[in-house]
């Protein structure tokens, strides 16, 4: 390779790791500073058996903060994973990835594989974490860990970038505009709702279905005596070239022009929701969803009307949705049970099947009705289906 066209190269990747880096003061290591070159000097073996030469390798790996892992392929040496080993490095990322999607990180202890969805979500979280951290273990950890990750990130974290800067996606970078408690803009029956994302999940290709992103969303019910979150399903089947982000069936609030606008629009409409609860009598012209049929359905409805999820699930004999409870659920960090729906040759697909039932039986004689209709905050009005 020509000495110029090597610097330039060089020049660039320096300016790559630059601008991940931003907004604060750490020196990326070099991607190829693993020690491979070093290794390759070495001469004869210290010891005569194998066997003892594997265990004092895998000793002295211990002592190492992160260990490497490569793989050839291609005719090139790439990333298979890494593992954090060091125990101030681990409290950060303990910190830094607190509750994030199906991540135990003593299980996998510590390791993380390409793509490396965790660390690219909480890229900003953790460079947030270093420059708000006093001087100490903690602080130099978590410097340690920005400068090796910068190089082995680098391309998923400006392919984000890119995207935000586009509005534009391909499908396999789907799940980077997906973080968990992410709020997102979907359509319900045709109408606007916002939604938080609970987890996105990667469906491979099979002879009957092409291969999928599965965005579980959540957000908030009314089951007619209760308030509570409920989830719900999109999938997105596999797709040619880039599409606008707006015009997937659920995106990020942040793609809007104006998002504080959006949310006081959407609060003010949860508050109407909110009025709604218990039981109404109005005038109404327009439609309705009714769920005595197999899937819910859209009906015209004329006249007057009385709004009452109570008597409605009593009177159609419909078992309420069990909702999981709004108290201290500002985010969605607790597990939640998901649908599960067979992918269809359809693009998109929503599913609307998600909330699990109560089985217990109705007790004999008249009902008694109980309705909790606590205020809700501006955050559960967000996430509330329009009124």
């Amino acid at each position: 390779m020509p000495r110029e066209v090597k610097k330039a190269k060089e020049t660039k990747t320096q300016r790559e790791h630059a601008q991940v880096l931003e907004g604060v003061e750490v020196m990326a290591l070099a991607k190829n500073s693993s020690g491979a070159s070093e290794a390759s000097k070495l001469g004869w073996s210290e010891f005569a058996v194998v066997d003892e030469e594997e265990s004092d390798l895998q000793k002295r790996a211990l002592q190492v903060p992160i260990v490497h892992r490569h793989e050839y392929k291609n005719k090139h040496w790439i990333t298979s994973d890494i593992t954090v080993q060091d125990e101030a490095m681990r409290k950060v990322l303990d910190k830094v990835l607190h509750k994030y999607q199906d991540l135990d990180l003593e299980v996998i202890n510590y390791t993380f594989e390409p793509p490396f969805m965790p660390l690219v979500h909480r890229w900003d979280v953790l460079k947030t974490y270093h420059a708000m951290a006093e001087a100490g273990n903690l602080r130099n950890a978590a410097t340690a860990l920005l400068a090796f990750l910068t190089p082995v990130i680098a391309s998923s974290v400006l392919s984000h970038a890119l995207t935000k800067k586009t509005g534009k996606v391909n499908f396999e970078n789907i799940w980077q505009i997906f973080p968990p408690n992410e709020l997102v803009i979907t359509k319900f029956f045709g109408v606007d709702t916002i939604c938080r994302v609970v987890r996105y999940r990667y469906r491979p290709e099979t002879r009957s279905c092409p291969a999928a992103w599965t965005i579980d969303i959540e957000y908030v019910d009314w089951n007619g005596e209760a308030s509570g979150f409920t989830t719900t399903s999109v999938n997105m089947c596999e797709f040619e070239g880039v599409r606008r982000v707006q015009a997937l069936p659920v995106y990020p609030i942040s793609f809007l022009g104006d998002v504080e606008k959006t949310k006081a629009t959407f609060i003010a409409r949860g508050r109407k929701f909110e009025s709604l609860r218990g039981y109404n009598f109005m005038l109404c012209n327009g439609t309705k969803i009714t769920l005595e049929t197999e899937k819910p359905e859209q009906r015209p409805v004329a006249g007057k009307v009385c709004v009452d999820a109570y008597a409605y699930y009593r009177s159609c004999n419909i078992v309420k949705p069990k909702l999981r409870s709004l108290s201290g659920q500002e985010t969605s960090d607790d597990a939640v049970e998901v649908a599960d729906p067979d992918l269809s040759d359809t693009p998109y697909e929503m599913d609307f099947s998600a909330a699990p039932v109560e089985t217990s039986t109705a007790a004999k004689g008249p009902a008694e009705r109980t309705e909790d209709l606590q205020k809700l905050t501006d955050q559960q009005c967000l996430l509330s289906p329009h009124g």
